[in-house]
């Protein structure tokens, strides 16, 4: 008689999609450890150096009287090539222009936007991370149930082809039952074959991306509640890159005019028989009729409304990923029961064809049909154990929960 063995234990039976389990988010720590390995492999954290940078500059412009850099002038004068009177004339002064007290305010928010991105980047990058780490993971689980069905597959066409084998050597089967048992066997072992080969590919993309490691003995998360939109790492990016653009606008809008400048030097003038000295005081105002700064105010809006389309597609997005994720993840559950149900009917069923062709009261050909249901019914619903394993670590990364240890 053929004991069937489990090769995945389900780890969501019973649970309800519509009442989630509230826990936190934590997994195995060599699973949760991962992240890091995959995070090691992600460039963007080299921006984070220059953020702070940046968010430093900007302060410290906020706090400057003047809002560009320093002018020296340097000016002489004399008639040696014109009338040669001994005529001189020398200046030296210095002009700046203001920053007016509403320029300040705007360059801090930008300032503070920038210091923030390090922080939110990290958490989004993690999410990221997440993804990857739980994407790679339930694909190589994925190939490793089907290699173990495979094999044990072959080993039940290997057994029956072992049976027919001893009853035609008994004379008691023909040479067509022990052709169609070799058949079988070697049907079982190509699709053994082939899902070796994908068991390989994907064991070489889960050692590239996370450096060597072995796989987690368990993946098992639970269902958790969806994150607010204030709370989600996606969202929370995406929202920092709207705040950073919206005071980068303020800047460009407090700028729609030159600032005003001030001009202070000395200058003497020197003649046959007179030299005088002046102090030279100097404040202009412009007019504001530089449309160049028009449309650099343009240009800052268009990428405030690009960025404010980019979060409002991303709720979007999320919105929908995670209607169609509760359907999957219901649907999977549903079809777990009665998968479960159709492989004890098989079993039943393959048990009793087993014995009736021991008996002589069957053909093999109506054997290897009940075995062949059976491996189906076997291959099902491990594969939906695993599919459903995984939509649930869909949809907890779709909630915005990424993985932890703690």
């Amino acid at each position: 008689m053929y004991v069937w063995k489990r090769y995945f234990s389900i780890f969501l039976s019973g649970a309800l999609l519509s009442a989630p389990v509230l826990a936190d988010s934590t997994v195995s720590g060599d699973y949760a450890g991962l992240i890091d390995k995959v995070l090691q492999q992600q460039p963007q954290t080299l921006k984070q150096q220059d953020w702070q940078e940046l968010a430093e500059t900007y302060r410290k412009q906020s706090e400057r009287w003047i809002s560009e850099d320093v002018e020296l002038t340097l000016h002489y004068e004399n008639d040696a090539l014109m009338s040669n009177d001994d005529l001189r004339n020398y200046e030296v002064g210095a002009s700046a222009a203001l920053q007016l007290p509403g320029r300040q305010k705007p360059l801090n928010e930008v300032a503070s936007a920038y210091q923030m991105l390090p922080e939110i980047q990290q958490s989004y990058l993690r999410w990221q991370a997440s993804a990857k780490v739980r994407e790679l993971s339930w694909q190589l689980k994925r190939a490793q149930v089907q290699f173990s069905t495979a094999k044990e597959a072959l080993a039940q066409s290997r057994e029956l082809q072992q049976k027919v084998e001893l009853k035609y050597q008994a004379g008691d089967a023909t040479q067509l039952e022990r052709l169609l048992a070799q058949s079988e066997t070697v049907k079982q072992e190509a699709e053994l074959e082939a899902v070796s080969h994908q068991l390989q590919l994907a064991q070489q993309q889960f050692t590239l991306w996370t450096q060597g490691a072995s796989l987690p003995q368990n993946l098992e998360e639970k269902l958790l509640t969806k994150l607010d939109e204030s709370a989600h790492p996606q969202l929370q990016w995406l929202q920092a890159q709207q705040n950073l653009a919206q005071s980068q606008l303020s800047v460009a809008q407090s700028r729609k005019t030159a600032p005003p400048s001030f001009y202070l030097g000395a200058k003497h003038d020197s003649n046959p028989g007179t030299d005088h000295s002046t102090l030279i005081a100097e404040f202009s105002v412009p007019l504001g009729l530089d449309q160049q700064r028009r449309v650099s105010i343009a240009m800052e809006r268009e990428k405030l409304t690009d960025q404010k389309v980019n979060l409002a597609q991303a709720k979007l997005d999320l919105q929908q990923k995670m209607v169609s994720g509760e359907q999957r993840l219901s649907d999977l559950q549903k079809q777990q029961s009665l998968w479960q149900k159709n492989l004890q009917l098989n079993r039943e069923k393959l048990q009793m064809m087993q014995k009736a062709y021991q008996l002589g009261a069957v053909s093999i050909e109506s054997l290897l049909r009940v075995q062949q249901e059976f491996l189906m019914a076997q291959r099902q619903l491990a594969m939906t154990e695993v599919e459903l394993g995984f939509a649930t670590a869909e949809l907890n990364q779709i909630y915005g929960h990424s993985l932890s240890s703690n």
